[in-house]
């Protein structure tokens, strides 16, 4: 069903989880903590911003053909769209999420772009519709057991031949020595769960699929505690992470114990 620039969705989403992103569409709005991570303070959730666009500006965008069609998953408001035709006007991004209220300030925001709301497990899109398709921690909210064939059968598919996948999701072993640190992680806020190291491998070695490459950011993770400590002072903060920066974007390949990992993969 259209109703303006909306796709509504025809399947149901987890209801939990969608409940929690509403509500966090509702408090945050157009505000980076409202799709980052609760709780961290703003220098460190914009560091994490910045390298999600980096990800996906300096590993995907330079892959597209001119006037590519890109499916931004799970959109939210916009922050990565806004990246993208900074760097790529040229493309057609179609920002799609499952929160109305992330939709309908997706919409605000660029309401020349086509806005769908819908759940990144039934994708309301032909087959080979996109060249691209970007999901900034969104695969972690699909449902654990059965997300490797959500991928491989209702998520891929949408690429063009030879298209290609940008993915950026928590990493499971991280997540679990969280856990043995602080029990209260068993879950995050909105009951995602992240991905083992070979599982996320495994996107790029199914079936007509292949992986082009991996990061992560290894320094950034393990001075976490360091850099919750010293965010009341913005001045060492900043200094820190400009250091890490650099340090993160040599040593990317060192991601067996990452907070977040990229991937990314060609679908044939």
């Amino acid at each position: 069903v259209h109703i303006g620039a909306f796709l509504l969705p025809t399947e149901p989403s987890h209801n939990t989880s969608k409940q929690a992103w509403e509500e966090r569409a509702s408090q945050k709005g157009s505000s980076p903590e409202g799709v980052l991570f609760r709780g961290f303070p703003p220098v460190l959730n914009h560091y994490i911003h910045e390298w999600h666009v980096w990800a996906v500006v300096s590993h995907l965008l330079p892959r597209l053909p001119s006037n590519a069609k890109v499916l931004d998953m799970g959109c939210g408001y916009g922050r990565i769209h806004r990246q993208i035709i900074e760097a790529r006007p040229d493309l057609h991004i179609t920002g799609m999420d499952f929160s109305m209220q992330y939709c309908a300030l997706h919409h605000q925001e660029f309401p020349a772009a086509q806005t769908v709301c819908a759940d990144a497990g039934f994708l309301p899109f032909k087959d080979k519709s996109f060249d691209a398709i970007i999901g900034v921690t969104v695969l972690m909210y699909l449902n654990r057991h059965g997300r490797a064939q959500i991928i491989r059968e209702a998520i891929l598919p949408k690429l063009k031949p030879s298209g290609l996948g940008l993915f950026i999701d928590p990493g499971l072993e991280f997540m679990r020595l969280a856990q043995l640190l602080k029990p209260s992680t068993k879950t995050t806020p909105t009951e995602g769960v992240g991905f083992a190291l070979e599982e996320y491998k495994g996107l790029g070695d199914a079936t007509g699929t292949i992986m082009l490459g991996m990061g992560s950011i290894p320094i950034f993770t393990v001075l976490l505690p360091l850099l919750m400590a010293s965010s009341s002072l913005p001045a060492v903060s900043r200094f820190l992470l400009q250091r890490i920066q650099k340090l993160d974007f040599h040593l990317q390949s060192l991601h067996k114990y990452a907070l977040q990992r990229w991937i990314l993969v060609k679908h044939f």
